[in-house]
């Protein structure tokens, strides 16, 4: 729906005039919210541009506007009015619209506040509360604060400016669809008035957005540690994991009821009210206890040491988190923060635990946190993704009778922020489903909402959950919590009247047994780690050992899991214990060298999904490229159709400087020559997750690069380029490729003092080799091998004669990728050498340099290896030219290229040297011409068509 803005000018000027016709009626105490929704504000967004009346977008779940029609008393505990969001995305709110009726003032602390704190929960940076008497734009952007929410009107109108074209403009170019669309509120807030100092330097928006996530992890941080120090002080006979768990249950205890309060599911508050009986501690036990028998589920289940009569609290130390967290002081409103982002929010939460001593409990890192370098939580954006991708793919089309059988794991579920992504797709599937063909609900499986549609009850959204969603964690914790976020989803649109009516008509708990569902365990070992040799407790209880069988035999035997989605932990072999390094040497062939613990996790998915099943995971980078994950490709090329390779917008994880994409394949062991995979790029705009397609490249392709390296460069082009240029030997089939030194210690074995030892050697570190020139700085290195090979145990001094021979010089590191020649027998560190092997004819050293300097070479290295170093085995599967090859007749090239490069060496040098611009611009030149010629030889001599090189002239490599 669209309006221009003078048809909108003219018709608003028709609604004020009726407003100020009938005025006083209007003000009159008896005119009701919804009275005015009707006659003016629904009007009102409408001529913005806005479909508030759902005439085009009829589907109820693609609607840019969700009006809440249903007025209940207390405005600090229900949904805002108005919701507005921009297609395709229609999961992030952009702005809210409180609406009061005209004899309402809107210009009260109270009403600013409650209007900022639901859009602050919301993660909205402006809201708008009007009676159409007077429209308040306030800014949202910081904690809400009932002392401070005068101060954050940023715009006011009075109802006679809306016909003033300025004034009008102003509110259509601010709110308007297409405004909004475009960026609109974004750069407004982003020139509102700057708060100062590091608090307000956190979030989304620039200049200083308080992230609800961030401040609420900050106040869960503070409880928690408050909670541990005053449970320890009053029982000191409390270990490390006891107060970890106890401390977690009580805080997630008392988030639960925060959002029941806030839905409504409860009528009355309870936090506010506990002390009000006994202490605050015994009335918050006491409501544990009535919760459980009316919920269930993991969060009120009688805890053995929390649930005790024998443990002791400080009442006033626990009465300040209570009062803290109460709804009538909290900032926080748990009607409106997305489940996703209390998952985050725990997810971060779990990265730390409890260790105490005889006397004292003190918060640090968890073992997993340490080990994997941080907690990094999966942007809403890449799960909902992904799931779709997924999930998504295999549910299309099918009626939820089709979807009862399938199956869908999440092996490392962390906070349970994929299961919270597949059971959102799930509901909102069925819910779809349903409303399309109301001629096949069966009894008990929807209820009608207000406006004519259909919602799933309270029943059919349990039984999805049980039936469906499946989970792992070797974490208790975090098993607790993704429980936890599921039971919020699942209560997510309930309210009092439908919690009771399940009660009434099923006589049992609201929420489920989720303890099939989500298994603590250790995704990756099995029970067999405890075979053999004595196993200490404290060690097991570490690994945690999981039998598949035991928990998922059922799916098993039926062929596995329809869909396995996650983002699997980052750890490199050398932060796991040898137990756990020995176990996955012997179980997953992809886990090899320096692999990451992701590959198990890869293997351990192939092993348990069905023919036809979807994987999907946010991993690094690192697998499609690096030697150490050549397994790992070979397994997947092999078992799986790949769909779908997404590179990901830099640092998906905010602390993390891991490069990231997402894998999505399908189980196939037939594969046929012919399918393609696409490779994406993604990237967030203010319509959310967008992906756009780069290119197809056939799998097959990836069967034949040098380690099945899955190079999503490919392109018909550069591939013609390439296969002309494999016609050749490789550079390790006529040349050995050597890596320089290892000291184990440069301040013992490095220094800048000639004659110090008998032993020293004139020394090149990589930064001293440039394109056909040695730089060298002076530097020398104390050469005794023995001596070496003992400190830190290196195994890298190598033999004098790899060093005082001839040889090319190759950089380590990718950048430059570049080489010089060597007559003078340096030592080298953080470089390449490339020499003549014994027994094997190769062309001149000086011609192989002016190859591996050429375009040509550079261009196939860069489209094939986008690695930081250069490796030697990359290097020595590099294609020579096919007139290099012996008896191929190329040999006066040969002769020529040597010649040149020795000239271009010298030119290079001199160039360097030059005190004067004329002889700088001079060797300059001579440097190109000398350039110029040799790229012509190398071209020729790989035998590239003209075609080719205008291909390699554009890669600018």
């Amino acid at each position: 729906m669209t309006t221009s803005f003078e048809h909108a000018f003219e018709q608003v000027g028709h609604l004020v005039k009726n407003y100020e016709a009938h005025r006083a009626d209007y003000l009159s105490s008896t005119y009701t919210e919804a009275a005015a929704r009707k006659d003016f504000l629904d009007k009102f967004i409408a001529l913005l541009g806005w479909d508030v009346d759902h005439n085009v977008q009829i589907n109820p779940f693609q609607q840019e506007v969700r009006v809440e029609r249903n007025v209940v008393d207390g405005a600090a505990r229900r949904r805002a009015d108005y919701a507005f969001f921009v297609t395709p995305n229609f999961r992030d709110v952009r702005f809210f619209v409180e609406a009061k009726k005209p004899s309402s003032p809107v210009g009260t602390r109270d009403s600013y506040f409650q209007t900022i704190r639901y859009a602050w929960n919301s993660q909205c940076a402006i809201a708008v509360i009007t009676n159409f008497e007077e429209l308040h734009v306030l800014d949202c952007r910081y904690k809400p604060d009932i002392n401070t929410a005068l101060e954050r009107a940023t715009l006011k109108f009075h109802f006679t400016q809306y016909n003033d074209r300025t004034y009008f403009a102003t509110i259509y170019h601010l709110l308007g669809r297409e405004a909004v669309a475009t960026g609109a509120i974004e750069r407004y807030a982003d020139q509102l008035p700057k708060r100062r100092g590091k608090a307000f330097q956190r979030g989304l928006f620039k200049g200083g957005y308080q992230s609800v996530d961030v401040l609420f992890l900050e106040e869960l941080d503070r409880h928690r540690e408050v909670l541990a120090k005053s449970l320890k002080n009053n029982n000191s006979w409390l270990t490390g994991n006891e107060l970890t768990e106890i401390t977690q249950r009580a805080l997630d205890r008392l988030v639960f009821i925060r959002f029941l309060e806030d839905k409504l599911i409860e009528p009355e508050p309870l936090v506010a009210t506990f002390g009000d009986r006994s202490s605050v501690w015994g009335d918050f036990i006491a409501a544990s206890r009535k919760l459980d028998a009316t919920y269930n589920g993991i969060v009120f289940k009688k805890h053995p040491v929390l649930d005790s009569p024998d443990l002791m609290m400080d009442d006033v130390a626990f009465g300040d988190i209570c009062e803290e967290l109460a709804h009538v002081n909290s900032p926080y409103d748990f009607n409106a923060i997305p489940i996703a982002i209390l998952g985050s929010i725990y997810e971060r939460f779990l990265g730390k635990v409890i260790v105490a001593t005889s006397k004292r409990a003190r918060v640090e890192p968890s073992r997993e946190a340490r080990r994997a370098g941080g907690v990094f939580y999966t942007p809403e954006y890449v799960v909902s993704y992904l799931v779709e991708q997924t999930v998504g793919k295999l549910i299309d089309g099918k009626s939820p009778g089709q979807i009862t059988g399938m199956r869908f794991l999440d092996a490392a579920c962390g906070s349970g922020s994929f299961l919270l992504g597949v059971f959102d797709l799930l509901l909102r599937h069925h819910t779809e489903w349903y409303n399309a063909n109301k001629d096949k609900i069966k009894e008990g499986d929807c209820v009608d909402n207000e406006d004519g549609s259909l919602r799933l009850t309270l029943a059919r959204k349990r039984e999805i959950l049980l039936k469906n969603v499946f989970g792992i964690d070797v974490d208790s914790q975090a098993v607790e919590v993704a429980q936890l976020s599921l039971y919020l989803k699942l209560l997510e649109d309930e309210s009092t009247a439908s919690a009771r009516s399940w009660q009434l008509e099923f006589h049992t708990t609201l929420l489920p047994s989720l303890a099939k569902n989500i298994v603590c365990g250790n995704s990756l070992i099995g029970r067999d780690v405890c075979d053999g040799d004595f196993m200490a407790d404290d060690l097991e209880r570490e690994l945690n050992p999981m039998d598949w069988n035991t928990h998922f035999g059922a799916v098993l035997h039926d062929g596995g899991f329809d869909a396995i989605v996650g983002n699997p932990p980052y750890v490199r072999p050398h932060r796991l214990a040898p137990v756990e390094k020995e176990y996955f040497w012997a179980h997953f062939p992809s886990f090899t060298h320096k692999a990451d613990l992701y590959a198990c996790f890869v293997d351990r998915a192939t092993e348990h999904l069905r023919a036809g099943g979807m994987l999907g995971y946010i991993i690094s980078h690192g697998w499609m490229r690096l030697n150490s994950f050549q397994r790992m490709r070979q397994e997947l090329l092999h078992n799986y159709r790949i769909r779908e390779l997404v590179e990901l917008p830099y640092r998906v994880f905010a602390d993390a400087a891991v490069e990231t994409g997402l894998l999505i394949a399908q189980r196939d062991l037939k594969v046929g020559t012919k399918h393609r995979v696409t490779v994406r790029v993604g990237c967030v705009t203010l319509s959310g997750f967008e992906v756009r397609d780069v290119r197809t490249i056939p799998q097959q392709a990836f069967h034949n690069t040098f380690q099945n390296v899955f190079d999503i460069s490919l392109t018909p082009d550069s591939e013609a380029v390439k296969d002309q240029m494999r016609k050749g030997p490789r550079i390790g089939d006529l040349y050995a490729v050597q890596f320089g030194l290892k000291t184990g210690d440069d301040t013992k074995f490095l220094h800048r003092q000639a004659g110090a030892h008998v032993e020293d050697r004139p020394l090149l570190r990589g930064e001293n080799v440039k394109r056909y020139a040695c730089l060298y700085d002076g530097e020398y290195v104390w050469y005794v091998p023995e001596a070496m090979r003992r400190h830190r145990n290196t195994a890298r001094p190598g033999e004098p004669t790899r060093f005082e021979q001839p040889k090319v010089l190759v950089k380590d590191t990718s950048k430059e990728f570049a080489c010089a020649f060597d007559s003078d027998s340096y030592y080298v560190k953080d470089v390449l050498i490339v020499s003549h092997a014994s027994g094997r004819a190769a062309p001149d050293l000086r011609a192989l340099a002016a190859v591996i300097n050429s375009k040509a070479l550079r261009f196939y290295y860069r489209t094939t290896f986008p690695t930081l170093h250069v490796q030697s085995e990359e290097l020595g599967s590099l294609p020579l030219p096919v007139g290099m090859a012996p008896g191929n007749g190329g040999e006066a090239h040969v002769n020529v290229l040597a010649g040149l490069v020795d000239a271009m060496q010298v030119a290079v040098g001199k160039q360097a040297g030059a005190r004067t611009h004329a002889d700088a611009d001079f060797y300059q030149a001579k440097c190109a011409e000398l350039d110029a010629r040799m790229e012509e030889i190398v071209m020729t001599l790989y035998g590239l068509s003209a075609t080719h090189r205008a291909i390699v002239a554009a890669s600018n490599v």
